[in-house]
């Protein structure tokens, strides 16, 4: 994955937690992959393909917008597939299928930070840019 430790956006946000990364189906961001060292090829598109940890969101000065500060990235060794995204940067699992496709994806993020499974996690906390999407826990519970 590339090295990425902020993602940067226009509305400010007080949530913290875990978010799911998700890798839509548009290329309309693939330079980013050249700019990360990415082979694009290697991507699962449409389908959520890890998780990492929202620390902080502040006003960047130089980029003129705010960054949400993340940490302790997974790369999901199996992409949840068959999950749309949206627009908004943060969604819940409103829908039956979100919700299996986003308890599965807790349970990924509970065994990899649990049990410390280094294949899981990357070692190196790098991230890539993909669009951060809020894993809500309500259900979960």
């Amino acid at each position: 994955m590339g090295i990425k430790i902020a993602e940067y956006r226009s509305q400010p946000t007080k949530r913290k937690g875990w978010v799911l990364i998700h890798a839509s189906q548009s290329k309309q961001s693939d330079d980013y992959f050249t700019d990360y060292g990415i082979d694009k090829t290697t991507i699962k598109r449409g389908a959520i393909i890890g998780a990492a940890y929202l620390t902080n969101c502040i006003w960047d000065v130089e980029y003129e917008c705010y960054a949400y500060y993340i940490d302790r990235p997974i790369l999901f060794k199996q992409p949840i597939e068959g999950i749309k995204g949206c627009q908004a940067l943060f969604w819940g699992a409103t829908r039956a299928e979100k919700q299996a496709a986003f308890a599965k994806a807790w349970k990924i993020i509970q065994t990899a930070t649990t049990l410390g499974d280094d294949t899981s996690i990357e070692s190196n906390h790098q991230i890539t840019r993909y669009d951060l999407k809020l894993l809500d826990d309500p259900w979960l519970s």
